[in-house]
């Protein structure tokens, strides 16, 4: 067992569980050739993770910050959680949450601020700093790199 990170990401875990695994299968192949290998019954029945679908990585802005915050930190680094700005697709690969506050007179998907590293997004319930994306056939780059070639403005929207 190990325990995910308040930030982690589905990436980040991937190549930590990597490390974990290798040393766990070196103990395990000891254990096996030792005679000394558990043998555990595996209990309850199987069950399959659903595909991930295109639609699954849409980012509906009327769920809170949390949910969205969680989204995109599970399809990151890959399928990625996008959105559309301007009409273009918009991938997001790395986001903080701001506030679980509800914002006041504020539509979800409306861009809440922009600073020079970030900008933030009102979502159903609290607001979410979008800080790592990647435009429409473009590479991945930070908000920060974005914002230096591309026009965002307060109340502008993501759909």
């Amino acid at each position: 067992k190990t325990s995910i990170g308040e930030t982690e990401t589905a990436g980040e875990l991937h190549d930590r569980l990597c490390f974990i695994g290798a040393d766990v299968l070196l103990e395990t192949v000891d254990l096996i050739e030792e005679g000394k290998a558990p043998r555990i019954k595996q209990q309850g029945e199987v069950t399959k993770a659903p595909k991930i679908k295109r639609e699954t990585c849409h980012i509906d802005w009327d769920k809170d910050c949390v949910s969205i915050y969680n989204l995109i930190r599970g399809l990151s680094p890959f399928p990625r959680a996008f959105s559309y700005i301007k009409g273009k697709e918009f991938k997001i690969s790395k986001s903080m949450i701001e506030s679980v506050d509800p914002v006041q007179n504020a539509i979800p998907g409306e861009i809440a601020s922009v600073d020079k590293e970030k900008f933030s997004v009102v979502t159903g319930k609290g607001l979410l700093a979008i800080t790592e994306v990647q435009p429409e056939n473009k590479r991945r780059m930070t908000t920060a790199e974005y914002l230096r070639g591309h026009s965002v403005s307060v109340g502008d929207r993501l759909n």
